[in-house]
């Protein structure tokens, strides 16, 4: 809550926070999804919390579809509208590409778990919100999926983002990524990955620059970093 809200927790979320420690306490195991989770209740419960890796939540196995990848130059951000201020970094970013470019070499946006209401400026008719995606229904989990598995990359420099699951899932399918540097993020995938790359929050040039390297590079550049990535 400090952290990710920057405030200190009311009288009812300490509440809550004070039964999940008594819950835990009297667990026979503790297992943790993520690395600095893992360090926090591990220095309150040594002696029966785990933390198993990279743990991927993909519903769908892998396909090598990074050849249609390549093609589709499709841009996908996740996220709550709380992200919106990566998500209009990004758009930004890809309105200045798309002003300069023939429509041949357009980029293209999906968002997934904002409407287009959640962004503040009007969207560019290459942008899809399509809202949030109950994986529970199979009409929305397809498409999560279909559009997961064709995105040329996955984007969201959100300073305070933590969206680590999606983060992984896109990776095993061979999306790169281009993030805001976290702890968690660091420390599940390293800092010098050719699938990964960093860029703060409200840099737009940093994050067009990136864009285009990834997007603009040759096939068999491109081939290379996807199949690293998964």
């Amino acid at each position: 809550i400090e952290e990710h809200l920057k405030r200190n927790a009311t009288w009812f979320e300490r509440r809550l926070i004070q039964k999940q420690y008594k819950k835990m306490a009297l667990a026979d195991a503790i297992i943790t999804l993520f690395p600095c989770s893992f360090k926090n209740i591990n220095n309150i419960f040594p002696d029966k919390t785990y933390y198993f890796g990279h743990i991927v939540n993909a519903l769908e196995p892998y396909e090598d579809l990074v050849a249609d990848k390549f093609i589709t130059k499709n841009i996908l951000f996740i996220g709550r509208p709380a992200y919106s201020k990566g998500a209009q970094t990004l758009i930004d970013a890809v309105l200045h590409h798309n002003n300069m470019v023939e429509n041949d070499n357009l980029w293209h946006l999906d968002f997934i778990g904002m409407e287009r209401k959640d962004i503040s400026n009007p969207c560019p008719k290459y942008c899809h919100c399509w809202g949030y995606l109950n994986k529970s229904i199979p009409e929305q989990k397809e498409k999560y999926y279909t559009l997961l598995k064709y995105a040329s990359v996955l984007v969201n420099t959100t300073a305070v983002w933590n969206g680590a699951s999606s983060l992984m899932e896109a990776l095993y399918y061979g999306t790169p990524i281009i993030v805001s540097k976290n702890p968690e993020i660091l420390e599940m995938i390293g800092e010098n990955r050719v699938f990964c790359k960093y860029c703060q929050e409200q840099d737009m040039a940093s994050l067009l620059k990136q864009l285009e390297i990834l997007l603009m590079s040759p096939k068999n550049e491109y081939w290379e970093i996807a199949h690293n990535a998964n």
